[in-house]
């Protein structure tokens, strides 16, 4: 790509069609006549300036190039740096470097002020606040506020939009949207740790089941039926599906759980997943006060052969609170073999029925 710009340019210099010596004529040549990825990558390599104005705006529009082309991130200033130092020159790098870090501190300028911890027009204490997330150089470089505010409510809402859409609300760090979303999140998370976030902030993350720790290992984030088999795990292990919130094993099952229930009072849940999770028993509002123990279940079902004379327990019966579901899900774990014989046998002797 840069041979093809640089052939572009000798042959039509020569002709008079394209003076050489004007970086700014030459890069407007190479976008019209090959492309704008063409002229980023090559007017710093073969165009790459005299005077400083002229070497800066090469690096900028090099760095652009390399974005474009996937070469680099983003947000990955020192291999961008590197990149420039290697294809232009330490000189091109060095002008590059301030304005890369120009961005990063204005970037984190911007997120202090939607935590709320910033006011905006409060130079020093934002540049005191740069300065201990990133450094003094970085802190230097804050000279006023520019850009478009974005407020706490604007994240809050943000934030939730997020657990909508991925039923979790377990968010990297790394998310690029929206802008800045990912650095909020860090930020959030950093805050808490120091104790510089207020009570009615953290009231108002819990509540939305915000989870103040990144899952780390192979999988950051679970797939709708990689938490459809936790939940089955669960009413396998304890023969019920009223999940508790706070359960927090495996990383984040709670929440999810609490997720679901709150999607399908804002009728934001397919009908499928719904007749998915109404085929294992789960129950969509919480009992509240203990769970009830195996033990608890069989007083249960012998009080219920006393008064009906018989143990065809319909699966529907709502009395005791999730007395039908146990029954429904004690039949099921019989059809997979996954109730033990002791168990089998103490219902077989009460009279119960496997089949309604």
């Amino acid at each position: 790509m840069k041979g093809a710009a640089k052939d572009l340019l000798n042959k039509d210099a020569a002709l008079g069609l394209v003076d050489k010596d004007n970086s700014d004529e030459c890069f407007e040549y190479i976008k019209k006549n090959l492309s704008e990825e063409h002229a980023s990558l090559c007017w710093g390599c073969h165009l790459g300036g005299t005077t400083t104005g002229e070497m800066k705006r090469a690096a900028i529009q090099h760095r652009k190039g390399l974005i474009i082309l996937g070469v680099i991130e983003e947000d990955d200033h020192e291999e961008c740096l590197d990149m420039v130092e290697k294809d232009l020159s330490k000189q091109h790098a060095n002008l590059l470097r301030p304005i890369l870090m120009k961005e990063v501190a204005y970037e984190t300028f911007r997120e202090l002020i939607s935590l709320g911890n910033v006011n905006k027009d409060d130079l020093q204490k934002a540049r005191k606040s740069v300065a201990t997330l990133l450094s003094e150089a970085h802190a230097n470089l804050i000279t006023g506020y520019f850009g478009t505010l974005t407020t706490w409510n604007d994240r809050i809402t943000q934030l939730q939009a997020f657990i909508d859409e991925n039923e979790h609300a377990n968010v990297p760090q790394n998310t690029n949207t929206p802008a800045g979303f990912g650095i909020w999140v860090k930020y959030i998370r950093q805050y808490k740790k120091k104790g510089k976030l207020s009570a009615e902030k953290i009231h108002q993350l819990d509540n939305m089941g915000f989870e103040w720790g990144v899952t780390r290992g192979p999988k950051l984030t679970w797939t709708w039926d990689d938490r459809i088999t936790q939940l089955q795990a669960f009413i396998d292990e304890n023969e019920h599906a009223n999940v508790p919130q706070n359960t927090n094993t495996p990383a984040g099952f709670g929440i999810w759980v609490k997720n679901i229930r709150h999607n399908m009072k804002k009728g934001k849940l397919s009908a499928e997943k719904i007749h998915q999770l109404n085929g294992m028993g789960f129950e969509w509002g919480v009992t509240r006060g203990p769970i009830l123990t195996w033990d608890d279940r069989i007083t249960q079902l012998q009080a219920f052969i006393n008064e009906n004379e018989h143990a065809n327990v319909p699966q529907n019966t709502n009395t005791p609170a999730g007395f039908g579901i146990w029954v429904k899900n004690i039949r099921q774990n019989k059809k997979k073999g996954k109730l033990s014989a002791e168990k089998i046998h103490q219902l077989n002797n009460m009279g119960f029925e496997w089949r309604t």
